[in-house]
């Protein structure tokens, strides 16, 4: 149902009398789409790994893949080199936007194919920039360029907030390099090779996109919380090799960069981090471990990622008492990540 200007308090009312969603006038196309994608249980896709078959970057020819206009909006440094050394590998290049209003300020100067936007980002988070790329009112060139989040958090809630944006969809941190190759394709390319443009080939009807990405991007992390945490701390490993190579594919020139920047990096957020535990600055510690949650993620130092994330999590909930021996045991673990990358290169 369209309700009329300044009735959106009315909607849980229609909801709850078995209308499937409502809408207030004014309305833009985006909340149109949103509307028919939430009647149509099309939620917001999350580009899974265990749905995407695997694609090699010679399925679209090296003229189409210059073609491609990408800009790449991330604040963090070791994100940065992930993001560009994958694109680079995959054959492609982008523009880089360190917030979003450098976002905002280039996009009212050059066209597009596609944003890679981070959701947390300095001045102007991914979440406002998307929602003034889209207002008709503002100045960017293209309304409709399309939108994919880059997110380390996908939690309850995160989908929603990115589907009321405007966000076309999302890929979770660390970026896997066949899940990144299928959004490009998938979205940029026809089945001729041909690029196309938002929102025309994210269509109702396109049963096949749907039925390869739909998933609930909460309930796969829940799962896949579980199966991890019944492994302890100490019987993963410092890296998971195996999982750096499934995401960044054979690229040993990008391994050995990410490592020294984390190498070089780390320390500093560290210290942060700890200074924000020792005052009790719940906000500060969630953002510190946020940024080494993804460094972490980043080179595949799972037991490094795990305390992370777990430190971030209890900043959330303002729990800082049971952050400290988690603390402690970064400080030790990453003293055996530095040995386990001194080792490694010394075996090289």
């Amino acid at each position: 149902m369209m309700l009329p200007p300044g009735n959106l308090e009315m909607v849980a009312h229609f909801e709850d009398i078995g209308l499937a969603t409502c809408f207030t006038k004014p309305f833009k196309r985006w909340d149109l789409y949103n509307c028919l994608a939430t009647v149509l249980n099309k939620k917001l896709i999350e580009i899974e790994d265990t749905t995407i078959s695997k694609i090699t970057s010679t399925d679209i020819s090296d003229s189409d893949k210059a073609s491609v206009q990408i800009l790449l909006a991330e604040d963090f440094p070791i994100n940065q080199e992930v993001a560009l050394g994958i694109l680079k590998k995959l054959g492609f290049s982008a523009d880089l936007a360190e917030n979003g209003q450098e976002v905002i300020n280039i996009l009212e100067k050059k066209h597009y194919d596609l944003i890679l936007m981070d959701v947390q980002m300095p001045k102007i988070d991914g979440l406002e920039a998307t929602r003034i790329i889209r207002d008709s009112n503002s100045k960017v060139l293209d309304h409709n360029i399309l939108i994919i989040a880059m997110t380390a958090n996908a939690m309850k809630g995160d989908e929603q907030k990115c589907l009321e944006a405007g966000m076309n969809g999302y890929i979770t941190k660390p970026i896997n390099q066949d899940i990144l190759y299928s959004v490009i394709t998938e979205h940029l390319f026809h089945s001729k090779g041909k690029k196309s443009t938002v929102p025309d080939d994210i269509t109702l009807s396109d049963n096949a996109t749907f039925d390869t990405w739909q998933k609930q991007v909460t309930n796969n992390l829940e799962q896949e919380n579980k199966n991890k945490n019944k492994i302890g701390l100490s019987e993963k490993p410092i890296i998971d090799k195996a999982d750096l190579v499934n995401r960044l594919g054979d690229n040993e020139e990008l391994f050995l960069t990410l490592m020294d920047i984390v190498v070089q990096s780390a320390p500093g957020e560290i210290e942060k981090l700890g200074n924000a535990v020792n005052k009790d600055k719940h906000i500060e510690v969630k953002e510190h471990a946020h940024k080494l949650k993804g460094a972490f993620g980043n080179v595949s130092a799972v037991r490094l990622f795990d305390l992370a994330r777990e430190i971030e999590m209890l900043a959330m909930d303002n729990n800082l008492k049971a952050v400290q021996p988690l603390f402690n045991k970064i400080e030790s673990e990453f003293v055996k990540f530095q040995d386990f990358i001194q080792s490694q290169k010394q075996g090289d």
